[in-house]
């Protein structure tokens, strides 16, 4: 039996697999092991390190199927050797100089590191695990299957599992686009709850991953398209807490809009209060909008700024970036990474993109994106990126609409963010203590006092620099999930203080 070289070495998560002896060797991987079999008790990962699946490359981690045999090399005494602590002890030093490359640092991230073993694959079982990655589950309603050949009958999914897509993290599934044609490298064989599984030609892998969108998150808002345009036109149309309104997606001309500061929670809450935002813009524009630039929040990579080269896809549809744009901000702007990974976990940006595809005229495909992941910057580098940002809005060609969008959230309150329960009048005059001076900044256009309170205010410099005018607080509501609770104390659990702020020559009512 032939085995491959150290430096071709995998980590497995133990719990994933049927049970297995475990040997008490530490330091690395014996000399000559016997053979192991592993099951897979699930879609799972072979990995280069012990970090989480999904904040690794590609080029670092291989899917196996559920349930599949997979011969490894293990220990003398036939069993795994357990990431040793002299691996777990670098991994924890492993601290995250290059975002790019890794969001955040190893050992930190994942709470099961200790649980990983090490394992060589043999030569055969290397070309197994090579030839499962053409493998993919589809769900066969969404599908028109032909001899070698099926087309996509709607936006859907290539799979690593038969749960639904929205619940499988981005790394387990590919977007399709509607009409999209895929060549099958076998015959498809049936899987649960009315899906097949398909082997793909490795070229059309290839081709798909080249030019694949990023897969929506939807934790905030409905997969189904017909639900999510359903959400999105409760947000406009509630009379107590939305503009009650449809949204006027012509657009009236009614002023000069520059920009806007929306949230990014859940539709069911603060989707009202982005709607009011929205509202405006739609008012504001005189034809389809060109360009909108989307400053959102790096909840995850707190250290860097991220920019984004991928097209977006949601429920309704996939939007583009405007590569020329991108390009010139890399150009003024040296040391701004493109990372994709970043932005695939991330849903502030990924939550104002409905509101803009509701806008559009049907058919029209002129809007292109600009995602800008912003995380804890000095003052100093928010201030580059704002002003080349500005520039980039100012060189937009004449008769060409730009909007720059920043999302944030207020005040988050209850025990779900290690508050107290409190009742109704409470958390609503503690909401409004505290966000006081916050809102005031907004309205000043007043960095160093934002920067006092938050010292988190990178997109807050694109609009001191393109200002025509100060800003004006548009709307500002408290909204929490809806949850039995008693009458005197707040239904929220968790509440968020979601506010909208314009920018521009037109202004909202302050509310």
């Amino acid at each position: 039996m032939d085995y491959p070289s150290e430096a071709n070495g995998w980590y497995i998560y133990g719990p994933h697999f049927t049970r297995f002896p475990i040997a008490p060797t530490h330091g690395g991987y014996a000399a000559a092991g016997r053979e192991v079999e592993l099951v897979p008790l699930q879609s799972t990962w072979l990995k280069r390190t012990t970090e989480l699946s999904e904040e690794l490359p590609p080029a670092q981690r291989r899917w196996l199927p559920a349930r599949e045999r997979l011969t490894v090399q293990g220990s003398p005494l036939g069993g795994l050797v357990r990431a040793s602590g002299a691996e777990g002890r670098r991994l924890e030093r492993a601290v995250d100089e290059e975002v790019h490359r890794t969001p955040r640092s190893c050992g930190s991230r994942h709470a099961g590191s200790a649980d990983h073993f090490q394992v060589q694959l043999t030569t055969e079982s290397e070309a197994q695990v090579k030839a499962w990655q053409s493998r993919w589950i589809i769900y066969q309603p969404h599908w028109q299957l032909a001899p070698g050949l099926m087309e996509a009958l709607q936006a859907t999914y290539l799979k690593r599992s038969w749960q639904v897509s929205h619940t499988l993290p981005p790394h387990e599934k590919l977007y399709i686009r509607p009409h999209e044609r895929l060549r099958l490298g076998t015959a498809g064989l049936p899987a649960p709850e009315g899906h097949l599984q398909v082997d793909l030609e490795p070229v059309e892998l290839e081709r798909l991953r080249a030019t694949e969108p990023r897969s929506p998150l939807c934790r905030y808002f409905s997969a189904d398209p017909l639900r999510l345009q359903q959400e999105l036109e409760t947000c406009f149309s509630d009379a107590r807490f939305g503009p009650a309104s449809l949204a006027t997606r012509a657009g009236t001309g009614a002023g000069a809009l520059v920009g806007l500061l929306l949230p990014h929670g859940a539709f069911c809450n603060s989707g009202f209060v982005a709607a009011h935002g929205y509202q405006l813009l739609a008012d504001s524009l005189t034809g389809p909008l060109d360009l909108a630039v989307l400053i959102g929040n790096n909840h995850a990579a707190w250290n860097r700024v991220a920019l984004c080269d991928q097209d977006w896809a949601t429920p309704l549809g996939v939007l583009e970036v405007d590569h020329r744009a991108l390009k010139q901000l890399l150009c003024a702007v040296p040391g701004v990474p493109v990372q994709r990974q970043v932005h695939a976990t991330e849903h502030s940006i990924e939550n104002q993109l409905p509101f803009l595809q509701h806008l559009q005229l049907s058919g029209e495909t002129r809007l292109r994106i600009l995602p800008v992941g912003v995380g804890a910057v000095a003052l100093s580098e928010a201030q580059q990126l704002a002003n080349q940002l500005a520039a980039l809005v100012r060189s937009v060609e004449h008769g060409h609409q730009v909007v720059v969008i920043g999302t944030t959230d207020f005040s988050h309150e209850g025990p779900s963010y290690g508050g107290r329960c409190m009742s109704v009048p409470e958390i609503t005059r503690l909401t409004k203590e505290k966000d006081k001076p916050l809102l005031e900044a907004v309205r000043a256009m007043d960095v160093e006092k934002l920067l006092s309170i938050l010292a988190f205010v990178a997109f807050r410099g694109v609009f001191m620099s393109l200002r025509p005018c100060p800003g004006e607080v548009l709307y500002h509501v408290r909204r929490g999930r809806r949850r039995r609770a008693p009458a005197d104390v707040s239904s929220a659990g968790r509440v968020a203080v979601s506010t909208a702020a314009v920018f521009g020559e037109h202004r909202g009512d302050t509310l």
